[in-house]
């Protein structure tokens, strides 16, 4: 009987990628709407130590995952590829 469908190395290597792209995107997104809840949050709301160093380790830690993600591509970096359209070309 013949398999119909992804071979399991094919389907692993979709669901890695999607995850992949979705971690960087979180990451992403997170390190830019962390510091505009987070400052006025902490400007309102009396904080410790702890608390404002939380937070930035959070934003750096959200800097440093989502340094790759290419928002350009769409939300989680594009799951469709789009060809490269040359001038002229139809």
């Amino acid at each position: 009987m013949a398999w119909i469908g992804l071979h399991s190395d094919a389907r692993t290597g979709d669901i890695e990628s999607t995850l992949r792209r979705g971690v960087l995107a979180i990451g992403f997104w997170g390190a830019i709407t962390l510091p505009l809840i987070g400052i006025p949050l902490l400007a309102v709301v009396p904080a410790s130590a702890d608390v404002v160093a939380i937070v930035l380790g959070a934003n750096v830690v959200c800097l440093l995952v989502g340094q790759h993600h290419n928002p350009s591509n769409g939300w989680l970096a594009g799951s469709i590829e789009h060809p490269t359209v040359r001038e002229g070309a139809r």
